[in-house]
């Protein structure tokens, strides 16, 4: 990204063509300003073999370009970071993000850089999960599935959809992609990808999970006037009743589960707060990393080690949580 351009004007352009969200009736724990309090302890003794955390990796001379999405796969031992190679507003003046630029990485487990360019030849991939052998990842308006023995890829259409972002993994093999720009969830399914849930409450669907029968789907808000915090929802997925999940409001942009509630990262200012359906706790404020704004995190529940990329500056850094965030 060009030196002379402001992070906050670049994020906004994600958000051009969302609408503000509807205000809820409860009273929100709102983020745009992290408490000044030290985050709880994030146990950092090394325990494992590893560098002692929290640690910042990557940097574009180390092979990282605009990472997005981190994720751990406890079959491979590494984390896996999607590259978008281009930050929004440069990538908005070419076609639909069709440039072949992004890629994958892969880290080993204490975070160093196994392979800079594990996959390329993507266009802008987003959201990562990986399920028996095979790495899940959304491109601007496909879902690709790689073979992580293989590295073979197969893509799966969906057609219409216009910024795939985050995805979920069922028990049974269905995939969840967000759509950024249209209030729009999508449902892969036997090589089929369809459109499933619509709700003008969507503003900006960002991350997502599904826990039991429910889906969780955080929201990113809008940046433009008139602006508008991203919320927690749950979606029924078998009645496709959407509710309000907790009280926090901020950008948000990822969540994992974790103990009884979910680690949930905000986009900026860039923080990770542990939600329940009754409390918000700060986890980590990023400013004190010298970060700007995160993106989706990923969680290595066994370690307690999350994995936040921050796409302004091109790095991922990774930290543990505490045992008990309350």
């Amino acid at each position: 990204m060009p030196a002379n351009r402001s992070p906050l004007a670049a994020i906004a352009l994600l958000s051009l063509f969302a609408l503000p969200a509807c205000s809820a009736d409860d009273p929100p724990v709102r983020a745009e300003d992290p408490p000044a309090a030290a985050p709880l302890s994030h146990g950092d003794a090394s325990d494992d073999g590893c560098l002692r955390f929290p640690r910042t990796v990557g940097g574009l001379d180390a092979g990282f370009e605009t990472p997005e999405s981190a994720y751990w796969d406890e079959g491979t031992e590494a984390w896996y970071v999607a590259n978008m190679a281009g930050v929004p507003d440069e990538m908005l003046e070419r076609p639909r993000f069709k440039d072949g630029r992004g890629w994958i990485s892969k880290l080993d487990r204490c975070g160093s850089i196994v392979e800079a360019k594990w996959l390329s030849g993507m266009n802008a991939p987003k959201g990562i999960r990986v399920a028996q052998g095979k790495l899940y990842t959304s491109d601007m308006d496909e879902l690709l599935i790689i073979d992580l023995a293989t590295k073979d890829v197969r893509r799966i259409p969906a057609l219409g959809a216009i910024f795939l972002n985050d995805l979920a993994l069922a028990d049974d093999g269905t995939v969840y992609i967000s759509d950024s720009f249209t209030r729009t969830v999508w449902r892969c399914k036997n090589e089929r990808c369809a459109p499933f849930f619509w709700s003008p409450l969507l503003n900006v669907p960002n991350g997502l999970l599904v826990d039991g029968d429910k889906l969780a789907i955080v929201t990113l808000g809008t940046f433009r006037a008139p602006s508008s915090l991203g919320k927690v929802w749950m979606l029924d997925l078998e009645s496709k009743e959407l509710t309000r999940f907790g009280t926090l409001e901020a950008k948000l942009d990822g969540i994992e589960r974790y103990r009884d509630g979910y680690l949930v990262s905000v986009n900026a200012p860039p923080a990770v707060y542990w939600v329940t359906s009754t409390s918000s706790t700060l986890v980590r404020d990023f400013r004190d990393d010298g970060l700007t704004a995160i993106n989706d995190l990923g969680l290595d529940p066994a370690r307690r080690v999350v994995a936040a990329p921050a796409f302004f500056q091109h790095t991922v850094t990774l930290f543990r949580v505490p045992r008990n965030p309350r």
